[in-house]
C-alpha cells in the first residue's frame, strides 16, 4: 500500500484482530511514520454506534476540550467570530461552546445532531476556526477529508494521539481501539507536518494530543502555554463571555433556527 499522506510505499507493521473477529494488517510509512490499516471493509459494521459504548471518556473529554478551545479562541482568534465543530457527533461540544458564549455550529455526515439542533452549518458557510476532535484517526483518506475541513476555514484545531516513540503494536496501545474497529489512521508528528505543508499551513502541536494547522505563525511556547491551567484562570478572568443559552432558547422557540 502507498501512504495516504506522502504516497511512499509502506511496509507491514503489525497484524491484529478487530471487532473480535477480523484479522487485519497494519502498514507504516518509512518516510513520514503514518500508520494505516488495510482497506477498512469493516467500517459499516464498526459504526452501528456513532460513539462506541467503550468510549466512557467522551463527557470529560468534551468538557476539557471546550475549556481549552475557549482559551485558544480568546487569545488567538476573533472571540466574536463564527466557529464550526466538524464531525460533531451528537452536538455535545457545540452546545458546550455556545453555553460558553462562542457562536459555534455543527457538522457531521454520519451522526444525528441531538444536543445542538438548530445550529447546523451549511456547506457554503465560512468560519474563523474549525475544530475536529477525535476524528482524524477514524478517516481512511485523511487528505481528502482535511481538505473538506479547510474549505470552511484555514484554521483547524484538532485532536488525535500521536504514535508513541516506542512504536507500540496494536495490542499494546489502547488507541488502536481493536474492540471497536473505528480507528484506522494513526499519525506521527512528521506526518502531520507533511499534511500542513501540503496545504501551505503551519503546524503547532502539543507533542501528544492537541494540534493546530493555521496560516498563523505562533511561537511554540505560546501554543503550549494555552493548555496550562494557570492560563485558563487568566482567560476566565479577562475574557469572560456571556452564555448564548438564553439567546439560543429564545431564537429556537421563536422558530428562527428551524
Amino acid at each position: 500500500m502507498n501512504c495516504k499522506i506522502c504516497a511512499t510505499n509502506q511496509i507491514a507493521y503489525a497484524q491484529a484482530r478487530i471487532l473480535s473477529k477480523y484479522d487485519i494488517q497494519y502498514f507504516q510509512c518509512p518516510s513520514c511514520g503514518f500508520i494505516q490499516t488495510e482497506t477498512p471493509y469493516w467500517l459499516g459494521e464498526a459504526y452501528t454506534e456513532v460513539i462506541a459504548s467503550s468510549d466512557v471518556g467522551v463527557v470529560s473529554r468534551t468538557i476539557s476540550l471546550a475549556e481549552t478551545t475557549a482559551h485558544y479562541i480568546s487569545l488567538l482568534f476573533n472571540s466574536n467570530g463564527r466557529y464550526l465543530d466538524y464531525g460533531g457527533a451528537y452536538g455535545m461540544f457545540v452546545r458546550a461552546m455556545r453555553d460558553k458564549g462562542f457562536d459555534f455550529f455543527w457538522y457531521d455526515k454520519y451522526a444525528k445532531n441531538l444536543l445542538s439542533s438548530g445550529f447546523e452549518a451549511k456547506l457554503n458557510d465560512s468560519f474563523d476556526l474549525v475544530t475536529s476532535f477525535e476524528v482524524l484517526e477514524h478517516i481512511a483518506d485523511p487528505l481528502t477529508e482535511i481538505e473538506k475541513m479547510l474549505h470552511f476555514s484555514t484554521n483547524l484545531l484538532f485532536s488525535t494521539q500521536l504514535i508513541p516513540a516506542s512504536q507500540p503494536k496494536p495490542d499494546h496501545w489502547q488507541y488502536f481501539a481493536l474492540e471497536t474497529g473505528q480507528h484506522v489512521s494513526f499519525y506521527s508528528l512528521k506526518s502531520l507536518e507533511v499534511i500542513a505543508n501540503k496545504f501551505d499551513l503551519n503546524l503547532h502541536s502539543s507533542g501528544g494530543y492537541l494540534h493546530l494547522m493555521t496560516p498563523k505563525n505562533i511561537p511554540a511556547p505560546l501554543f503550549l502555554l494555552l493548555t496550562n491551567k494557570i492560563t485558563w484562570k487568566f482567560c476566565r478572568f479577562f475574557f469572560a463571555r456571556t452564555s448564548l443559552h438564553q439567546a439560543d432558547f429564545n431564537k429556537i422557540t421563536a422558530g428562527l433556527y428551524r
